[in-house]
Order: C-alpha cells, then sequence, then structure tokens
C-alpha cells in the first residue's frame, strides 16, 4: 500500500502522475522495497488506516536519487511537467515534509539524503486503469 495527498489522487487518476518521491529511514526501505517488488500491485490510499482504495498501482521500480539528478520526464512524471529540479524541491518536496533548514534542503539537493540519516527514493508505478476511474 502507498498512501498519497488528496491533492495527488485526480493526477494519479487522470495517469499524469506515475512516480513519486519518498523519504525513508534504511530500515524503512529495506521493508518496502521487499513488499514492493517490480511488477506487484499494491493499494493506493488518503490514509493506511482509510478502507477507500482510490486506486491499485504496479510498482515499476523504486531508487535513491539525489534530486539534481532528476530529468525533466521524472518531474513530468511526479505530475509537475516544466518545473524544473531546483523548483520541484523548493516548492513542492520541502514544504509538504516541512523542510525548512537549507542543510537538509542542500543535502536532498546533492546526495539525496537528510541529516537524521533518512534517504530520497523514487517510486515509479502504472496504475491499472479500471479501477482509477
Amino acid at each position: 500500500m502507498l498512501t498519497f495527498r488528496n491533492e495527488h489522487i485526480s493526477m494519479i487518476q487522470k495517469l499524469r502522475k506515475t512516480q513519486t518521491r519518498r523519504l525513508w529511514t534504511e530500515t524503512t526501505a529495506k521493508r518496502m522495497m521487499s513488499s514492493m517488488k517490480n511488477g506487484t500491485w499494491h493499494q493506493f490510499k488518503t490514509n493506511r488506516f482509510s478502507k477507500m482504495v482510490f486506486a491499485f498501482g504496479r510498482i515499476r521500480g523504486i531508487f535513491h536519487q539525489p534530486l539534481c539528478q532528476m530529468t525533466s520526464q521524472e518531474i513530468a512524471a511526479e505530475g509537475y511537467p516544466g518545473m524544473s529540479p531546483y523548483e520541484f524541491l523548493v516548492e513542492r518536496l520541502a514544504p509538504i515534509n516541512h523542510i525548512e533548514d537549507l542543510e537538509n534542503i542542500i543535502l536532498l539537493w546533492s546526495e539525496g539524503r537528510m541529516k537524521d540519516g533518512r534517504l530520497l527514493y523514487a517510486v515509479k508505478f502504472e496504475i491499472l486503469k479500471e479501477a482509477a476511474r
């Protein structure tokens, strides 16, 4: 199961968002990657305790990546075509994760990690169209 913000539901259901970024500890990343292997299907919800599933997604890959290495295609897959990697970091990722200090912003940009040890992972997915409608 993956959880998403309400603002992302429509983007996912309209197939405009096919990738997401997650800040995970090494332990969480290992657990997620062992349960979310390529090709496996998962429920997409807004809350892990909710019974409402808004889509079913198939995992297409999970990988660690500093934001400075993001391509324009990856930013578009995040649902934000036309943004630069820097704009994505400052306007989307940092505010959503309540990241305000410059050191963490620089670390996410250059190394894909934070001071507390969490790493930034990209999760690529595809949506089962019938479930997304």
